[in-house]
C-alpha cells in the first residue's frame, strides 16, 4: 500500500473520529450549561 494512500485513509477515519467527538464533546457542554442554568433558577 502507498504511503499517500495510507495518510489519506488515515485522515478520512481521523476526520470523521473528530466529528463524532466534537459532537459528542459539544451535547457535553450544552447538557452541563442547561443543567447549571436550571440549577441557578430553582
Amino acid at each position: 500500500m502507498p504511503m499517500d494512500q495510507i495518510m489519506a485513509e488515515g485522515g478520512l477515519f481521523l476526520g470523521i473520529e473528530w466529528t463524532i467527538l466534537w459532537q459528542k464533546g459539544a451535547a457535553d457542554v450544552a447538557a452541563v450549561s442547561h443543567y447549571r442554568i436550571s440549577k441557578k433558577f430553582i
